[in-house]
């Protein structure tokens, strides 16, 4: 329940504010001079304090003075002031207190006025909470990983973030691109304002615009009120649009002409809304192909591409992952209530040789869903990758090292099938949960063909459960 301090030396006005805010939910809490009202503060610590200004032993601006430098500075302070004192509320305002009210006051407006002070502290602490832990991340190479490449990319996001200066972030699909655009907005001076993404392939040709710009009451049949674009709601703040490679081409000018302009036209409306909203954009398609091809307007691919950050595939920075899986392994903890604290050698070196053709976020999802399986250690079996991409990444690592042990191209092609016939059948058996005829159907071959390579590899069935 929230709590209210109501310091006035009129009993009356206390307890006619007392008893307003008790009828609406609030606790409430009474003193009638300022020395009472400090050891009342640090007593309850209310999350409001509704303070007139001349008040006994101690007044009003004594105690505000003291909340701010010695309770808890950022306390939200109502200034009840006389009639015509603007001035003495100024001063208040300056000095720390929330917002003023004037006496005769109406209860409605006091208590819409406590009302939207209340919710903003809990948004705001929310918001503080929220960026502390954050900032067990904050650090770019704790993000996204050590290698090389990573390094050059964070030295790029140091320079560039600061400024106003548009982004073109490139990269495959998964490939980490909204983390990065993110992570520019909360090492820049925008941190305090909306990071709003919007992807423009998911978002019909039709309604391109008025998702963008918004849109006035009445201008076309169902827009029953104002709404909003995302460039107004992240004004002051970050724009993201993700793969601006699908922006449709008969809106690209008008999209120019904002990014110019800095001024939007909701659809409907005769007048124009300022904004000062910086963009960032990404795509995993060649802008400059799409140009050359006549998809994609050349005035508005060179106004993008002020400054572009390349993002390469996973399998171009291995030495991120055993990184990233720390990571991975520490969020899922938190978003499905597990525990699992390592991963094994086996598992990791699996995750090593394996292609990624869904990068960092198909990485995530494996970890995440391995993580729910795991007790407390993921284990090979816990892995689930698509068949065709283990047998493309099994070659790879089988051929580094059978190349290097047999002399003849011939015998290392023959291990390496070998060693990927090997590694399916264990999947197919563990899949199954060691039932051989189920195993069988999964690899896609008879059951006493299947037994017979289970022989041939000296496979070990744990608990006997071959049906």
């Amino acid at each position: 329940m929230d709590s209210i301090l109501i310091v006035d030396d009129n009993v009356d006005t206390r307890e006619n504010i007392s008893e307003l805010f008790v009828e609406n939910g609030y606790k409430t809490y009474t003193s009638g001079d300022g020395k009472s009202a400090i050891y009342k503060i640090r007593k309850y610590n209310p999350n409001c304090v509704i303070l007139d200004m001349k008040l006994p032993v101690m007044d009003g601006w004594q105690v505000l003075e003291n909340i701010q430098t010695e309770i808890r500075s950022g306390m939200i302070v109502i200034n009840i002031t006389a009639y015509g004192e603007v001035s003495t509320a100024v001063k208040a305002m300056k000095m720390g207190a929330y917002d003023f009210i004037e006496k005769p006051f109406n209860n409605e407006v006091l208590l819409l006025i406590v009302s939207r002070a209340v919710s903003s502290q809990k948004v705001k602490k929310e918001l503080n909470n929220l960026r502390r832990s954050l900032g067990e991340t904050i650090n770019g190479e704790e993000i996204f990983g050590k290698s090389e490449v990573i390094k050059k990319i964070l030295k790029q996001i140091d320079i560039v973030a600061p400024t106003d200066i548009t982004v073109l972030i490139q990269g495959e699909t998964g490939s980490g691109k909204e983390v990065i655009a993110n992570y520019i907005h909360r090492i820049s001076n925008r941190n305090k304002f909306p990071f709003v993404a919007l992807d423009c392939g998911a978002i019909p040709e039709t309604l391109i615009e008025s998702e963008l710009f918004g849109f006035e009451k009445g201008s076309f049949t169902g827009a029953y009120k104002r709404n909003k674009g995302k460039f107004e709601i992240a004004n002051q703040g970050t724009l993201f649009l993700d793969e601006i490679g699908n922006f449709p081409l008969q809106h690209q000018r008008r999209l120019l002409r904002v990014v110019e302009q800095k001024k939007i036209s909701p659809i409907g409306s005769d007048s124009e809304i300022e904004i000062h909203t910086r963009l960032i954009v990404a795509s995993n398609k060649d802008l400059q192909r799409l140009v050359d091809e006549g998809n994609f307007r050349k005035d508005l691919f060179y106004r993008l591409t002020e400054f572009v950050i390349n993002v390469p595939p996973l399998h171009e920075r291995v030495e991120d992952i055993p990184h990233l899986v720390n990571i991975f392994i520490q969020k899922a903890n938190k978003e499905i209530d597990r525990n699992v604290s390592e991963i094994s050698k086996k598992a990791m070196k699996y995750l090593l040789n394996y292609t990624w053709p869904g990068n960092v976020r198909q990485l995530r999802n494996v970890i995440r869903k391995a993580v729910l399986l795991a007790s407390n250690k993921i284990l090979p079996q816990h892995i689930n990758l698509p068949c065709k991409d283990i047998y493309e990444s099994r070659i790879s690592e089988t051929t580094r090292f059978s190349l290097e042990k047999y002399s003849s191209f011939k015998n290392a092609l023959k291990d390496i099938s070998s060693d990927i016939e090997k590694e399916l059948i264990n999947r197919a058996v563990s899949e199954a949960n060691g039932n051989l005829t189920k195993a069988a159907k999964i690899f896609g071959i008879d059951r006493k063909t299947f037994y017979r390579k289970i022989e041939k590899y000296k496979i070990k069935i744990l608990n006997n459960q071959n049906d």
